[in-house]
């Protein structure tokens, strides 16, 4: 059975292994050995994509569990607070144009968002699970789902699916299937098909049961 946050588990899993290839690349360019305007390139859409995570979380997720939890909120908007200091300093290292500054910046924001993510994993998210209803989360998902503009989401797909494994990729369209209507959710699997390439056959074989033949 699917679960609602699954997607967010799952775009954690994302931000942790393309801020590690960031990371990876930016010592390479500040050693000489990779481009610098490449890694800029990546640190801009990881900063916008994880905004809008933050953001979703800030709208949806913490308005939610306050009620029954308003220290642990409290203490992760704190948390959300300290993110934007390190990721503005990735963004000023970026701004610099400096291959050290942005090695040295990148090594922060990874440190500090490792941190965060798993602190809401074995944190936040086990009480949020456990306070709610399961309407009550679903509701909150959906909200923390509305704070990716619309017009992003096809870049997302582009960005989610390539960075995590096919058991993760199946969690997320079987949340689609089950709360999307039919048009959106083929429109959708036809986007994850495009962004997977060769790589959507062994997706495809995990969703034998709800993925229509022609897609198979």
């Amino acid at each position: 059975m699917p679960e609602p946050l699954d997607i967010v588990f799952v775009a954690h899993e994302a931000f942790r292994r393309d801020l590690a290839g960031i990371d990876n690349a930016a010592r390479a360019a500040a050693d000489g050995d990779h481009d610098l305007d490449a890694v800029i390139g990546r640190h801009e859409f990881f900063a916008e994509m994880l905004s809008c995570h933050a953001q979703g979380e800030d709208t949806g997720i913490f308005p939610a569990l306050a009620p029954a939890a308003p220290h642990i909120v409290e203490s992760y908007e704190l948390d959300h607070r300290g993110l934007d200091v390190a990721m503005a300093g990735l963004d000023a290292a970026v701004a610099s144009g400096d291959p050290l500054d942005l090695a040295r910046a990148t090594v922060a924001a990874k440190f500090h968002l490792d941190m965060h993510l798993y602190k809401e994993e074995v944190d936040l998210y086990p009480v949020f699970a456990s306070a709610l209803a399961p309407d009550a989360q679903a509701a909150a998902v959906r909200a923390f789902t509305d704070a990716l503009p619309a017009e992003r989401f096809g870049d997302f797909v582009r960005w989610l699916f390539p960075l995590v494994d096919p058991g993760d990729q199946e969690k997320v369209v079987r949340v689609w299937h089950a709360t999307m209507p039919a048009a959106m959710f083929a429109g959708s699997l036809r986007l994850v098909e495009n962004a997977l390439g060769d790589r959507y056959s062994a997706l495809s074989a995990r969703l034998a049961d709800i993925v229509p033949a022609s897609n198979n």
